[in-house]
């Protein structure tokens, strides 16, 4: 309860950033054709965490607080199941593994951005409580259940296909009946026959429109201790203290080797498949993609602190508890108050200075769409690049290349002077003037 009026609370207190607007273009405003023909044409999307949110814009109307509860609606419902699964692997310190996962800056972030990627870690975590159910007690009704939890959560996050995946390997592979064995494998591949029809149709579109073309794939994106620093949202003093806690829950006895191992899958899964995903999609890697690494290794870093507290080496479950908890607690409130950048400041700043005889010019030429989405008047004043009026003004998005700039320059000057530049949160607000 407490952790769900804390999300609330910050929800509104930063401004929207690009990749929310991304999704947001989709599903405010829009028809459910037009919001899918959007899907579609977004590399990687699926519809589910669209339809979450145009149905609480419908509902609701638009504001920052809304287009961000959907996520945060799916953060809490990851967190009531988590404290599930703890439950039924018998952790010996289920809140210790609970207070770790909500606040691991990686699973708080999403639950704070208006994004789908806590509705995909909702699902991720609920199939894996359910194979656990399925382990137990193997009904139809379960290995039902099963399944729908994992197509909706490919529906809703498409790499969740790799922890399914790992989940098949651990069924098959491991001493369990062959009841489950079969039900399970079955579950899993009929969930992944359903979303091939989305991905053959979603791919054949991209391909006509070129989607893909502006991504690539390369070994700097994860060099350099990239990996490490990533890992779970907070560079080192995060992402060090988990994987230690969880390399000693690996020769712990405190779980059986039938969940641990499943655990380890799961987690190996989640933090190696995204990186041979990219590179086979030639995808840009990041950091989000460990998203749905976490559950497992928080689990098996729960253990580990618990090992070490039995054992007597205290100072230093402790320390890195400490740790984590610290890096995680700076994170998160950063991650809560600090704005990336405000769209909504730059267009109002632009609408500002706008004088009758003026147009509108956004450096790169793509991100005009993220200022007319807080204000539609400057739609109508974009500039035209064969006839400028007498005053141009120029917003320089955080996202603009060297080159775009250059360009944008060598179209204006000698003809035009500027007279005024201005700094709105991380856009560079220009005024230029005939000579």
């Amino acid at each position: 309860m407490a952790y769900a009026v804390l999300l609330f609370a910050v929800l509104g207190l930063t401004p929207l950033w690009l990749d929310e607007l991304l999704q947001l273009r989709a599903t405010r405003g829009r028809n459910l054709l037009q919001m899918m023909q959007s899907v579609f044409t977004n590399a990687g999307a699926v519809p589910l965490p669209y339809l979450a949110q145009k149905a609480a814009l419908d509902l609701f109307g638009f504001s920052t607080f809304i287009a961000r509860l959907p996520a945060a609606l799916f953060g809490i419902l990851s967190g009531a199941v988590f404290a599930v699964l703890c439950r039924q692997l018998e952790l010996p310190m289920p809140r210790v593994a609970l207070l770790l996962f909500l606040f691991l800056p990686l699973q708080f972030r999403y639950g704070v951005e208006a994004r789908g990627y806590s509705q995909g870690l909702f699902f991720c975590v609920l199939s894996l409580s359910l194979l656990l159910r399925l382990r137990s007690c193997p009904t139809t009704r379960n290995a039902f259940l099963y399944w729908l939890s994992l197509v909706l959560g490919l529906y809703s996050q498409p790499l969740t296909f790799l922890i399914a995946a790992a989940q098949g390997a651990w069924a098959w592979f491991s001493q369990t009946g062959t009841r489950l064995k079969l039900m399970a494998v079955s579950a899993i591949a009929a969930a992944g026959l359903s979303f091939v029809p989305w991905l053959l149709i979603e791919r054949h579109v991209q391909k006509q429109l070129g989607t893909m073309d502006s991504f690539w794939f390369s070994a700097d994106q994860i060099s350099r201790g990239v990996i490490l620093r990533e890992l779970a949202g907070d560079g080192y003093l995060c992402s060090i203290p988990l994987l230690i806690l969880a390399a000693v829950a690996c020769w712990s006895g405190s779980l059986p080797p039938s969940s641990k191992w499943l655990l380890l899958t799961t987690a190996a899964a989640g933090l190696l498949g995204p990186i041979l995903t990219d590179a086979l999609f030639n995808y840009f890697f990041a950091s989000r993609q460990f998203l749905f690494a976490m559950p497992p290794l928080v689990l098996l870093a729960s253990v580990g602190t618990c090992d070490l507290w039995r054992k007597g080496r205290r100072v230093a479950a402790a320390a890195l508890v400490i740790a984590l908890a610290v890096g995680a607690a700076a994170k998160d409130y950063k991650q809560a108050t600090q704005p990336i950048e405000d769209w909504r400041a730059a267009a109002d700043a632009i609408a500002l200075r706008l004088q009758p005889d003026g147009c509108f010019l956004a450096v790169p030429a793509v991100d005009l769409d993220f200022y007319t989405f807080f204000r539609t008047d400057l739609g109508s004043r974009a500039c035209n690049p064969e006839s400028y009026p007498a005053q141009v003004i120029t917003a320089t998005s955080p996202y603009a290349r060297t080159t775009g700039q250059q360009h944008m320059l060598d179209s204006l000057l000698p003809r035009y002077a500027k007279t005024d530049e201005s700094a709105v949160s991380r856009f560079r607000i220009a005024v230029y003037r005939l000579r």
